[in-house]
């Protein structure tokens, strides 16, 4: 499987809205974006990094994204693969399709968590399911491949189990 980190990138850049990322007021969040995405590639990862967290800091599961792929690379940051995971947990757990494919993908290689084959089963099983259509085609694709080395009742198990899962709701402020 390749990097999620490219994937996400391009995936939160595709992002529409804020709509769905629990941040309140859509033009200070989409403008703070446009500015934490142009400086990350510019290579100013200072201020991208301070935009991305204050968006964090509002519930901003595309900025949470951003925030992991900047650890897992070290842009910016000193790269920390457990910091990365967690970041990716916390927009997975929103609903954010790119990062459930970064989770999935974590949890595939072992990188910042435990390897464990049943939670990247999970979060790539709900990147198919969220309704997040960005992330449909390579959740699937991580789902036949994870799929091959689970048996057919562990895979019923995590389907019941994604069945009934809710992403976590967004802080109100």
């Amino acid at each position: 499987m390749k990097t999620p980190l490219a994937i996400a990138l391009l995936l939160a850049l595709a992002a529409p809205s804020f709509a769905d990322t629990g941040v309140g007021n859509g033009d200070w969040a989409s403008a703070r974006l446009e500015g934490a995405m142009s400086a990350y590639h510019t290579g100013d990862y200072r201020t991208a990094r301070r935009g991305f967290q204050r968006l964090a800091e509002h519930g901003s599961a595309i900025a949470e994204t951003m925030l992991g792929v900047m650890y897992a690379k070290g842009h910016g940051v000193r790269a920390s693969p457990a910091v990365a995971a967690g970041w990716f947990r916390r927009a997975a757990s929103r609903g954010y399709g790119p990062a459930q494919i970064a989770l999935s993908d974590a949890f595939a290689r072992g990188h910042g968590v435990s390897r464990d084959i049943d939670d990247a089963y999970f979060w790539a099983l709900a990147a198919t399911t969220g309704g997040d259509r960005s992330a449909e085609a390579p959740g699937r694709i991580r789902v036949k491949a994870l799929g091959e080395s689970l048996s057919p009742e562990t895979r019923a198990e995590i389907d019941e189990e994604v069945h009934n899962w809710r992403p976590r709701a967004q802080r109100q402020r």
